[in-house]
């Protein structure tokens, strides 16, 4: 039992850290090189690779009725890597910003819930810039 328990957990980790570094790596690959040199340093300095980072999504989608349009919001931002949410009035353009960590695969299950269709996913990573 103790080893089918500890062995479950290892697994579980495994898959885990595998989705993570898979999300890191395809960062890396369209990111600029100021993204890839703060990635870098994160490595080296020993905390969240992507601490610091975030990404812009722009997304078409296809099926969102305006009576949806506020429980869909609200949804979204129990998000907590979500800072900025905006719909076009027309519904068919979302502009997302948030930690990379929320990537187009949990987009898409989220909108799977609401019948949502993406048409069209572009995005991009920037340095978070703190200010004084």
């Amino acid at each position: 039992m103790k080893t089918t328990l500890i062995l479950s957990f290892c697994v579980i980790a495994f898959v885990s850290l595998n989705a993570y570094s898979q999300t890191y790596e395809e960062i890396y690959q369209i990111a600029n090189q100021e993204i890839r040199d703060k990635i870098d340093q994160n490595k080296y300095a020993g905390i969240d690779i992507l601490k610091g980072i975030y990404s812009h999504q722009n997304v078409g989608i296809s099926g969102l009725n305006s009576s949806q349009k506020d429980a869909f919001k609200a949804y979204l931002s129990k998000y907590n890597e979500i800072q900025i949410i905006k719909i076009n009035d027309e519904n068919n353009l979302m502009n997302i910003v948030s930690s990379p960590k929320f990537t187009k695969e949990i987009l898409k299950e989220v909108l799977d819930q609401f019948n949502i269709i993406i048409t069209g996913h572009t995005v991009s990573y920037e340095l978070f810039i703190e200010k004084n």
